[in-house]
Formats: structure tokens, C-alpha cells, sequence
């Protein structure tokens, strides 16, 4: 997954950017990339487990922790389950979509028998168990993440509150670790959209947007987000009002609008409630627009969304 700048200016100007796919030609020097980030427009290619967030380590037979089992697990025939106990990495894992029925809207149960591989009284055994699930351990997503603060955030994730740490059952009570993050697991990605700022004053608006983009390292075009929407979608204009000192003052205003794609609304401001001036033109691509208003200098002002 990667960002493409795009500045808008009137037309439309598009920077594009010459994807580089050499890791040495990176610039940043590091041995690993655990530590990095992407850029716009590099695809970093043959990395190994460890430069995409130890892998090797988490999953090396030779890496041995205590661990419990998740709930919902159970033994397959009259076997008696060993939960707690200590376990050695998996080696590999294989990533398998949870099944879909689109007429009814819904994921449909599945079924994983998988060898548990432990080590006791040191001696490396195994069992044969089995998981039920109802949905993904794993969910990626697109949607309208907002941290409540103001900025435009790219992702968000679900939050640690069900995370284990064994770390006293491995005899280092005050270690982070390890543990086991438990399903489910949502990853949302932000439905980006234009960002709108008031620099000097509000009815100078500038504007700039970073959209997300897939690429596979071929000859073939990258995919821009979002993809054009048919019927009718929701899209979201947020505002963010910042006052005071250093704008300390925060809070931010959502018209959550209902519209055929690729209709058109417009955001505007007045002092009187009579005089309405138009701040910028939103057209529903089911993205979420960011206006970031610095300081309105008038004692008074309000807003409103009008579809077009």
C-alpha cells in the first residue's frame, strides 16, 4: 500500500512520481525497514521476515514461549487438551479468506484443524486441535477514521485492550512481553480525501489531497482510491475549527451527506446569515473532504453544506 501526492490547482494539475523499486537506492540507510515507512512511489521489493517486523523471530521453531491457547479452541477425538504450555514459533502461516455469502451480507463459518506443536518435560509432542471462527481474525477496511483531534489521519487500527501479555508466565513480570494478540483485529484505512486549509485568511482557501493507490511492481497502471462509485454513496465533509493560542481551541463540525456519486456540494460561510460565500466544491466519491479553518477573524460566523 502506497500514497500519491496530488496537488489541485485550477485545472486539475497531477505530480507524478517515478516509482523506484530499488531498496539500495532508498536513501535511508537503514539495514532494516521495520523502522521505515513508504514514501510516495517506492515498492520496496525483496525484503526478508526481519526487515518487515521480525517475522523471523516471532515465527522460528527455535523461539520457545509459554502460551495459552485461544478460547474456542478443542481437541479433535477423545484427546485431553493441553492449554498453557510452552510453544515453539510455527515456522509459516498461510493467510486463508474467511468464506462470504453476498446475498445475505455475511461471512460464513469456518472450520481449521491444525497440528499444536508444544514441548514438555522437554520433549517436543503435538496434538491435533481445531478453531470455529464466524469472521476474520484479520479485517482490512476503508472508512472514516477520525482521531478527534485535528489532523487527517491515514489508519487506524482496533486497540490492544485484548491483548495478553504471558510475560509473567515467562518469568519476566515486568517485560511487555511476550504475548498474543488476540482476534479480531480491524484495520481501517482512511477514506482520503482533498484537505482544504485557510492560511491568511478564510476565504483564501488552498487546497491539496493524498489519496491511497496500489501497485504490483509490473508495467501495469497503479490503482487510485477511491475507484468511481455508482448509485448513491455517502462522503463526508468535515471541518476543524482552530482558535486561541498555538489553536488550542479544537472542535470539529461533520455533514455526513447522502448523495448520487458524482453529485456536487458546496461548503460556504457567512457573517449575516444573507451573504453566503463558497469555500470549496466537494463531488461525493464516497471520500471524506478535511477543511482545517485556522483562526476565522470575524466575531461571528456560520456555516453550511448546500448540494448543488
Amino acid at each position: 500500500m502506497a500514497d500519491f501526492t496530488q496537488n489541485v490547482i485550477t485545472p486539475v494539475e497531477v505530480n507524478p512520481f517515478i516509482v523506484n523499486p530499488s531498496v539500495a537506492d532508498s536513501g535511508f540507510g537503514l539495514s532494516t525497514y521495520s523502522a521505515s515507512f513508504l514514501n510516495s512511489g517506492y515498492l520496496y521489493e525483496g525484503l526478508t521476515e526481519d526487515d518487515v517486523g521480525g517475522l523471523s523471530y516471532l515465527l522460528s521453531t527455535n523461539n520457545v514461549a509459554y502460551e495459552t491457547l485461544l478460547p474456542g479452541i478443542y481437541s479433535i477425538g477423545a484427546n485431553t487438551l493441553v492449554n498453557g504450555t510452552w510453544r515453539p514459533g510455527v515456522d509459516k502461516i498461510a493467510f486463508v479468506p474467511q468464506p462470504f455469502d453476498p446475498l445475505l451480507g455475511q461471512f460464513l463459518p469456518m472450520t481449521n484443524q491444525f497440528t499444536d506443536n508444544y514441548i514438555t518435560n522437554g520433549v517436543a509432542t503435538c496434538q491435533q486441535l481445531q478453531r470455529v471462527t464466524t469472521q476474520p481474525d484479520i479485517i482490512l477496511c476503508a472508512g472514516d477514521v477520525n482521531y478527534g483531534v485535528s489532523a487527517i489521519p491515514y489508519v487506524d487500527r482496533t486497540g490492544t485492550t485484548n491483548w495478553l501479555n504471558n510475560a509473567s508466565l515467562n518469568g519476566n513480570p515486568t517485560n511487555g512481553g511476550p504475548g498474543v494478540i488476540q482476534p479480531g483485529v480491524k484495520i481501517t484505512f482512511n477514506k482520503l480525501g482533498p484537505a482544504f486549509y485557510n492560511i491568511t485568511d478564510e476565504s483564501a482557501v488552498e487546497s491539496s489531497f493524498f489519496v491511497w493507490g496500489t501497485f504490483d511492481g509490473s508495467t501495469n497502471n497503479p490503482i487510485v482510491y477511491p475507484t468511481s462509485q455508482i448509485g448513491t454513496c455517502q462522503f463526508t465533509i468535515r471541518m476543524w475549527l482552530l482558535m486561541g493560542n498555538q489553536n488550542s481551541f479544537q472542535k470539529n463540525f461533520d455533514w455526513k451527506l447522502t448523495n448520487p456519486a458524482g453529485s456536487v456540494a458546496v461548503l460556504q460561510t457567512s457573517t449575516n446569515l444573507a451573504d453566503w460565500v463558497t469555500l470549496f466544491s466537494a463531488t461525493n466519491d464516497s471520500s471524506v473532504y478535511t477543511f482545517m479553518n485556522y483562526q476565522p477573524s470575524a466575531t461571528a460566523r456560520f456555516y453550511r453544506v448546500i448540494p448543488q
